[in-house]
C-alpha cells in the first residue's frame, strides 16, 4: 500500500514522493505517513518529515471519487478533515528557473513518460485543519538566505486541480 500511494502522488506531481512507512487508524479514513521526503523533479529535497498524520473526510472524498468517476473530465477531489506535520524540514530554494523546491514539487506540468491520462485534471485537494509543529523553514532566494526553527502554525490550504493553490492562515508563532 505504502509504494502504492507513492506511485499514485509522484505520477499526479512534478517532483517525486517516498514514504518509508504507513500506518492505518485507529479512526476510519484515519492514517499515519513516517520518513516523508518530497523532492522537486531536479532531485533537490523540498520537504523532510518524520511524522505526517492525516484524517480523510469520507464522505466528501466518496463523493468526489463518484463523481470523478462518473463525470467525463472532473477532477478527482479529496476531502482533508486534519492534516499535521511533525517536525517537517521545509526547503524553500529558489531553482535555476525561478520555481522554489516545494512549488516545483507540487505544481507545473510534469514531464510524460508514457500516454496521457484520459481521466479528468489533476486532483483537487482541500484541507481544513493544517497543523505544522517545530518546523525548520530554510528559505534561499538570490541575495538572501533565512533559517527559521521552531515555527508552528494552523492554516487551511485548497489545491486546486487547475494548478492554484488557496492558503488561510490564522495562526503562526515561532
Amino acid at each position: 500500500m505504502r509504494r502504492g500511494v507513492e506511485v499514485a502522488v509522484s505520477e499526479a506531481i512534478p517532483g517525486e514522493l517516498e514514504v518509508g512507512g504507513l500506518q492505518w487508524g485507529p479512526q476510519p479514513g484515519s492514517f499515519s505517513l513516517v520518513g516523508i521526503e518530497l523532492k522537486d523533479p531536479s532531485g533537490e529535497r523540498g520537504l523532510v518529515a518524520p511524522a505526517i498524520d492525516l484524517d480523510l473526510d469520507l464522505i466528501a472524498t466518496g463523493a468526489g471519487l463518484v463523481r470523478w468517476v462518473s463525470v467525463d473530465g472532473a477532477p478527482l477531489s479529496l476531502g482533508v478533515r486534519r492534516l499535521v506535520l511533525r517536525n517537517p524540514s521545509v526547503n524553500l530554494i529558489t531553482g535555476p528557473d525561478g520555481k522554489m523546491t516545494l512549488a516545483a514539487a507540487l505544481s507545473g506540468p510534469r514531464e510524460e513518460t508514457k500516454a496521457p491520462k484520459t481521466k479528468g485534471t489533476g486532483p483537487n485537494i482541500r484541507v481544513r485543519d493544517l497543523s505544522v509543529i517545530a518546523a525548520e523553514l530554510r528559505v534561499q532566494v538570490p541575495g538572501t538566505s533565512l533559517s527559521i526553527e521552531g515555527l508552528d502554525l494552523k492554516s487551511q490550504i485548497v489545491l486546486g486541480s487547475d494548478g492554484s493553490t488557496r492558503i488561510e492562515m490564522p495562526m503562526a508563532q515561532v
